[in-house]
């Protein structure tokens, strides 16, 4: 009896006292340091994320198109505008789906490996200001 008493009670003690939980399966990172750190954690969540639909290079795939290349981010005028549509509608059907410092950093990512100038960590302080034109 004592036995049978153990054996329902202390299951039952662990998982109300969060011994069942499962440790959470995303790391926290800490926020980037500068911009190559930014830059950095935005080509990582590229590979993750966005690769497998525009490419492992950004050179564009079936129906997604080119991000990094001669005509990457040709369609916006600004960072903020490329955030903006990328928070919007990426990952398709998982839209804001990241949090805003990822998108920041994808976004700071694409700029970079396009070629285009980014002189210090993108976010909405300075995105705006943040221009380009080929």
């Amino acid at each position: 009896m004592l036995r049978s008493l153990v054996l329902v009670v202390v299951p039952a003690l662990l998982v109300a006292c969060g011994g069942g939980a499962k440790p959470a399966t995303t790391p926290v990172s800490a926020a980037p340091k500068s911009l190559d750190e930014q830059v950095a954690a935005g080509e990582k969540l590229f590979a993750e994320k966005c690769a497998s639909c525009h490419g492992e290079k950004g050179e564009g795939k079936d129906k997604a198109p080119a991000l990094i290349g001669p005509k990457g981010l040709d369609e916006y005028h600004n960072a903020k505008e490329a955030f903006g549509y990328i928070k919007d509608n990426m990952p398709p059907e998982k839209a804001g789906s990241l949090s805003n410092d990822e998108y920041w950093h994808v976004t700071a990512f694409l700029i970079k490996r396009n070629g285009l100038e980014l002189k210090e960590q993108l976010g909405s302080a300075n995105a705006e200001s943040v221009k380009w034109s080929r």
